[in-house]
C-alpha cells in the first residue's frame, strides 16, 4: 500500500532525491575539477614566485565556487518551478514551468486513454519515476504528456486510470 494519499492542494514535484542527487553531483565534480587544476599547477608549471601561485589558485577558487553556486541555484529552481497540480474534482492536470518565463499547460484527464509508468532500478529503490499519458478526443485531437522523475509514482497512475471513465 502506498505510504500517503493524494492532497489536492499539494504540487506534484519531481523526485527529493534526484535533486540531492544532482546537488551532490555539481559540488564533486567542480571540487574534483579544481582540485585537479589545483595539482597540476603545483607540479607541472614553475611559477616565479609563490605570490604568483596564490593568486591564481584564489581566482580560480572564486570562479569554481561562482560556478556551483550557479548551478546549484538552477537545479534547485528548475525544481522547485516545475511542477505538476491535479486538479481532482474536475479532472484536470496542470503543468507549471519556468520563472522569468513562465508557462502553463493545461490537459483534460476526462479524455485519458492511456496511463503508464517508467522506472529504472534506482527509480525502484528510492521510489520515483516517469508517468506517460496519451490524451485524444473527437476530432483527431491527440497529446501525449511525460511527467518526468515523480515521486510515489504509482499512486498518481491509480488514480490517472480511472479518469478516463
Amino acid at each position: 500500500m502506498h505510504s500517503r494519499s493524494l492532497n489536492s492542494h499539494e504540487p506534484i514535484h519531481g523526485s527529493i532525491f534526484l535533486l540531492a542527487l544532482k546537488l551532490f553531483v555539481i559540488l564533486f565534480l567542480s571540487d574534483a575539477v579544481y582540485l585537479l587544476i589545483d595539482r597540476l599547477l603545483f607540479e607541472g608549471l614553475q611559477m616565479d614566485t609563490y605570490h604568483n601561485l596564490v593568486l591564481l589558485l584564489t581566482g580560480l577558487y572564486i570562479f569554481k565556487s561562482f560556478v556551483q553556486i550557479t548551478l546549484v541555484l538552477w537545479v534547485v529552481f528548475h525544481w522547485l518551478y516545475h511542477k505538476y497540480h491535479i486538479d481532482y474534482a474536475q479532472k484536470k492536470l496542470y503543468e507549471y514551468k519556468g520563472i522569468l518565463h513562465s508557462k502553463e499547460h493545461m490537459s483534460d484527464l476526462k479524455n485519458v486513454r492511456d496511463v503508464s509508468m517508467e522506472q529504472s532500478v534506482f527509480g525502484k529503490v528510492f521510489n520515483y519515476g516517469n508517468i506517460l499519458l496519451t490524451i485524444s478526443a473527437s476530432g483527431g485531437y491527440a497529446e501525449k504528456v511525460r511527467m518526468r522523475s515523480i515521486q510515489e509514482p504509482k499512486l498518481y497512475v491509480d488514480f490517472l486510470e480511472t479518469c478516463g471513465n
